[in-house]
């Protein structure tokens, strides 16, 4: 995977990931709130780590 291909595709799996902290929350709903707690915000803060250290990234993955 190139490094361009590898960016856009953490841009994309951030906007995306990042688009459940909007979404309305459902009320009584523990199988949601779990989802948000312990998949959708890890992932978030992957994507964003990884769209920041881009170049430490590049070293290690694409070298």
């Amino acid at each position: 995977m190139s490094p361009s291909t590898f960016r856009n595709t953490m841009r994309t799996a951030h906007i995306v990931v990042g688009a459940y902290f909007y979404a309305p929350p459902l009320d009584g709903n523990e199988a949601y709130a779990a989802l948000l707690k312990f998949g959708v915000l890890p992932a978030t803060v992957l994507t964003g780590l990884a769209m920041w250290q881009m170049k430490r990234l590049k070293g290690l993955f694409f070298s």
